[in-house]
């Protein structure tokens, strides 16, 4: 076993971590849990270990044998084993396909049990992940006070996605002094999590939804309204990721700057940009689809989403990070560089651009400005040399594999 403690710093559990093949008459041979290596493993290196993360794992019975091994060595010392964690991500595998189609199953019980036993002893954490737990109600209120009686004045980025498999609002987040960074579901969310917050240390916000995220009503106005004012700094970032097919749960007034959508599925339609004209026309500084599409995209004008993108960027004028994945033309672009006055970044697919030029002219443009636009718009390198001009930099649309590996961090 290499000792070397850079090596041990980041520890990712896999399903086949500390197992050993033993042979089953009916299933065949089985990797099993072996209580020796997960002893062996944490009294040698453990106290190199800062991250600990459990990604999604199958074989529920190894996940369990790990975390009961775990809470037993966290809580057989008087001094801290594990002097220099403090980040824990852990991700519950809810999902199975079988012939009759996807079930879906919440933790609870044991393993939840172990779980909570696992953190209450993870002394001065700055960092707790919990993802597509969907407890149910009967272990929600609960949820989190393992973490508040390690580390009520420490953590600082705390993460609870799909936590719970109905709307339930977690107000005992607004007892961590020290929070700085909330990533949650909006199930977990009402008016009254929402003032609460206004006496913490926030900065930031984001609300996730994906596929696992139930329906639910977003929060009201007043409510936001309220928190900016106890908390100017504060942002709000509404992301859609994963296989979610829905529309995003906007929420009225509050201080979004930022709108991401991680799901291939997503399209901006009259409707969304609309709305998000009427709510952040203020604030909203970043829109981006991000991964590539799986969804057809439309080559006529009347279909495609270029009129929502223009009607987005004029409605919206302290927008600076654009990201676009649908389908539009390169007279599009160059609209989109003349009423975006403060934008700086600008990504798009090469595979989505249509060197067209199909706007009706309006009213606002002149001759010499109208046969400019229709010229450069059939010139591939005039468009691209204008682009780059109006940016400050060498821009060039991103190809399909570029596009994808795209990252906002």
């Amino acid at each position: 076993m290499f000792y070397s403690p850079r090596v041990w710093e980041r520890f990712t559990l896999l399903e086949r971590s500390f197992t050993r093949k033993k042979f089953n008459l009916y299933m065949g041979y089985q990797h099993e849990s072996d209580p020796r290596k997960i002893q062996m493993c944490l009294s040698r290196v453990g106290s190199f270990f800062k991250t600990i993360i459990i990604p999604p794992m199958k074989d529920y019975y190894n996940l369990y044998e790990f975390l009961r091994i775990l809470g037993y060595f966290l809580s057989f010392f008087d001094r801290n084993p594990m002097p220099h964690l403090h980040t824990f991500r852990f991700s519950f595998h809810c999902e199975f396909w079988d012939k009759n189609g996807l079930t879906i199953h919440g933790t609870g019980g044991d393993i939840w049990d172990k779980t909570k036993k696992v953190i209450s002893h993870m002394r001065n954490l700055k960092e707790l992940q919990l993802s597509d737990l969907l407890l149910e109600m009967k272990d929600a209120p609960n949820l989190l006070d393992a973490a508040y009686a390690s580390s009520d004045d420490t953590l600082q980025i705390l993460s609870l996605r799909n936590c719970t498999n109905e709307p339930f609002p977690l107000v005992q987040i607004a007892q961590f002094s020290a929070l700085q960074k909330l990533i949650i579901s909006p199930i977990s969310l009402d008016d009254e999590t929402v003032l609460l917050f206004g006496g913490t240390q926030l900065t930031e916000i984001q609300i996730v939804q994906d596929h696992l995220t139930c329906a639910c009503l977003p929060v009201s106005a007043d409510a936001w309204r309220f928190l900016k004012e106890m908390i100017p700094y504060v942002r709000i970032i509404l992301k859609a990721t994963g296989r979610f097919k829905g529309e995003l749960l906007l929420q009225p007034s509050a201080p979004v700057y930022s709108i991401i959508y991680e799901n291939p599925h997503s399209q901006l339609k009259p409707s969304v940009a609309m709305q998000l004209s009427d709510f952040y026309n203020e604030q909203l500084e970043m829109f981006a689809q991000t991964k590539l599409p799986r969804i057809h995209g439309s080559r006529s004008f009347s279909e495609r989403a270029d009129t929502n993108i223009i009607f987005l960027v004029k409605s919206c004028p302290r927008l600076h990070t654009l990201i676009i994945r649908q389908r539009l033309s390169t007279a599009t672009v160059l609209i989109l560089l003349r009423e975006a006055k403060n934008l700086k970044k600008l990504y798009i697919r090469q595979n989505a651009i249509l060197k067209k030029f199909d706007w009706p002219r309006s009213s606002e443009w002149s001759t010499d400005y109208y046969r400019w636009l229709k010229r450069t718009s059939y010139s591939w390198q005039s468009f691209i040399d204008y682009v780059s001009s109006i940016l400050g930099y060498k821009w060039r649309p991103l190809v399909d594999k570029e596009f994808r590996l795209l990252s906002l961090t």
